[in-house]
């Protein structure tokens, strides 16, 4: 899985807000998670992608997606590090 690496949680999550502003998050009633789909007066998806925590917890890093490289173009990554995930990330 590849992501955009951080050092410190602040610019990940300045990104995901940046990217879900560029996406047009949230958006009612399309995901609920896991693939199930639902109506907007019982949910929605809130962010194109989440920032994920490394069990060290010295690194996050935001997944990428076909939808988040397509908003790259537009919303620059920062101090973020493309590259993949490995497995120490999931233990």
């Amino acid at each position: 899985m590849n992501a955009i690496v951080f050092a410190v949680q602040a610019p990940a999550i300045a990104l995901q807000t940046a990217m879900d502003s560029q996406l047009g998050y949230p958006h009612a009633g399309v995901d609920a998670g896991a693939g199930r789909h639902v109506s907007g007066a019982q949910g929605s998806t809130t962010h194109a992608a989440g920032v994920i925590a490394h069990p060290s917890g010295l690194q996050w890093a935001l997944q990428e997606s076909p939808e988040i490289l397509a908003a790259e173009g537009q919303v620059p990554i920062g101090a973020g590090v493309r590259g993949p995930l490995g497995a120490d990330w999931f233990p």
